[in-house]
């Protein structure tokens, strides 16, 4: 039996023929023909079909794991939300940071069902929910218990519950709980996206066999049924016609398919070009180099020049992700790939496809747009818990001073290590409240004025918060020095509706009086932080004033001013115990005044 007909395609789908062939009848040619090319399509579309549906398969699963890792990194966040509005209930007594807290605890529970939802299929991750759902009980029972204790037993009892062994042991199981089903989870993704890797790598070389094996198939029937109908030209005309079907078939795939020169001048590109750029294919072939790498974005230009000339000096692989400018002016992303080059008549050419992948990277910014946010919302947690550490720690030192001056070095040192970055001082008004005196100051730059009078500050004109970093649009206060180097803030030290003084708040930077979402040093944020300080200063500087007038009342005669009976038995009995360590003595000067009843009783007792 001699060789059956047989063609390739050499020189861009030119055909070249074996004209050693097995005669048979025409019918039988056909037949076995047909038979044979519904064989291979049949298996090819088959296989072709598996690595679809699992490549399809594994982009599910990929997007099912970034849904969970997405909602792993919320439990994450509503848990520090919810530890972080207990902490400033417990420290202010405030009701809406207990509704914000119990609304983040809710959020929890709901995560953790997300979760439970999402991973139902997967018995590792539902073990460790399993193991993390009765440690976020137990803390959220603790939370709840917390703000119980603050609203019935008062701000000492809630403190005590705060900040146990048991508690922060509970808290770092759920952390390392949540930190092993996101490391599992990052584990799944990688395994699935190399999956999806292999599966389109499958497809690709699926494709190319079943394009191959496709034009074989139809040129041996073509060669057969012309050989015996026609002479090799219209032979020759039939084969074209089934390479014009081929093109067809390319232009209706998603990937566009193209053929260029090493000096970048397009020969080849499929009609699906159109859907990409907007432009037809016709139109692209008509490009010059500088056209073609002209459309390219700026910051991307020079990784796809080099990537294109090392193709054809070196042979490399063509495989570039960049930005390219459609008709109507916007902006794509392509993936481009080429992976060899041939020489034809003198010219080296290259064959490849690239893919248009806005939609894969507007993903991928999302992705990534909500790392950032997390990040930053776990920056702003770490930060409101070190200031409610440290306003605690400044009200209880307030509690326990003895004296106005301790209290003034104790808002000093504490205000600064609230507020590092500026500088400031704490201003008190006087008795007389004519005048305000500053009793603090803290940071490089020591205050414009130490004393001027109230009507000075716009603050305590307005007897609320004022933020100004421009004077040309704001009124700046007349103990402020100008020109205005910085921005600066006044809050009012106010308690029990009396004005005590002002925080003033130096070197903020220029501009913060905007919003500012991108960090947490802004002035809303210093703002807030401020007034909670001034609060808590105010209410401590009241209790002090109130117990020294108490003090004062208790052992001194208010209508002559002197020391009465009380003061002298608890210094008498002080001064005694020093001279017997001292060994010195102790003279006491008693005056009797005559006649003292008949002068009381004619005068008066106060008298």
């Amino acid at each position: 039996m001699r060789p059956i007909a047989r063609w390739f395609l050499v020189d861009g789908l030119k055909p070249h023929w074996d004209h050693d062939y097995m005669v048979w009848s025409v019918e039988k040619k056909i037949a076995a023909g047909f038979a044979l090319a519904l064989l291979v399509i049949v298996v090819v579309s088959a296989i072709a079909y598996r690595s679809m549906s699992r490549l399809i398969g594994t982009s599910r699963s990929v997007a099912h794991t970034h849904e969970v890792l997405l909602h792993t990194g919320h439990l994450t966040s509503r848990l520090r939300e919810a530890e972080m509005e207990e902490r400033s209930y417990v420290l202010t007594g405030d009701e809406s940071y207990s509704k914000r807290c119990q609304a983040a605890a809710a959020l929890v529970s709901e995560e953790i069902q997300r979760v439970r939802m999402l991973t139902k299929d997967d018995p590792d991750q539902q073990r460790r929910l399993d193991a993390l759902e009765p440690l976020v009980a137990e803390k959220l029972a603790e939370v709840r218990e917390t703000l119980e204790l603050r609203k019935s037993k008062g701000l000492e009892a809630a403190l005590q519950g705060i900040e146990t062994d048991r508690e922060k042991k509970v808290v770092a199981d759920i952390l390392a709980l949540i930190t092993e089903m996101e490391s599992y989870e990052n584990e799944l993704l990688r395994q699935r996206d190399e999956a999806a890797s292999a599966s389109i790598r499958q497809s690709f070389i699926i494709f190319a066999i079943w394009v191959l094996v496709g034009l074989g198939l139809f040129g041996l029937v073509a060669y057969l049924v012309r050989q015996d109908l026609a002479a090799h030209r219209r032979a020759e005309n039939a084969l074209l016609e089934s390479e014009e079907k081929l093109r067809s078939l390319i232009a209706n795939i998603p990937d566009v398919t193209w053929t260029s020169d090493s000096s970048g001048n397009t020969t080849f590109i499929s009609a699906n070009v159109e859907r990409v750029y907007g432009y037809t294919s016709e139109e692209v072939c008509k490009w010059g180099p500088e056209m073609r790498f002209g459309r390219i974005h700026p910051d991307d230009k020079d990784s796809v020049l080099k990537a294109y000339e090392a193709l054809f000096s070196r042979n490399a692989r063509f495989d570039v992700d960049y930005r390219v400018q459609r008709k109507d002016g916007t902006w794509i992303w392509v993936h481009d790939r080429a992976i060899a080059t041939y020489e034809k008549a003198g010219v080296r050419y290259a064959d490849g496809v690239f893919t248009d992948i806005s939609e894969q990277k507007r993903h991928e910014e999302e992705l990534r747009r909500a790392h950032e946010e997390m990040a930053t919302h776990a920056t702003e947690i770490e930060q409101r818990n070190l200031h409610l550490t440290l306003l605690a720690q400044m009200s209880e030192l307030l509690q326990t001073c003895r004296s106005l001056d301790e209290a003034y070095a104790i808002v000093a040192r504490s205000v600064r290590d609230l507020f590092p970055r500026e500088s400031g001082a704490l201003y008190v008004v006087n008795a007389s409240r004519n005048l305000v005196e500053a009793t603090a100051a803290w940071g490089d730059t020591p205050p414009a004025e130490r004393v001027f009078a109230p009507e000075d500050c716009w603050a305590l004109r307005r007897s609320q918060p004022t933020l100004v970093d421009d004077s040309s649009a704001g009124v700046v206060c007349a103990h402020v020095s100008r020109p205005l180097r910085a921005a600066y803030l006044c809050v009012p030290l106010v308690a029990q509706s009396e004005t005590l003084g002002m925080l003033h708040l130096m070197g903020l930077p220029r501009g913060s009086s905007r919003s500012d979402a991108t960090g947490s040093h802004t002035a809303a944020s210093i703002q807030r932080l401020a007034v909670t300080v001034a609060d808590q200063i105010a209410l401590a500087l009241s209790n002090l004033r109130l117990r020294d007038t108490l003090r004062s009342q208790s052992i001194r005669d208010p209508l002559t001013g002197l020391f009465n009976r009380r003061y002298m038995e608890e210094t008498l009995e002080r001064e005694v115990q020093r001279a017997l360590r001292s060994g010195a003595s102790v003279g006491i000067v008693m005056l009797d005044i005559d006649h003292f009843k008949s002068f009381n009783d004619r005068y008066g007792h106060e008298a």
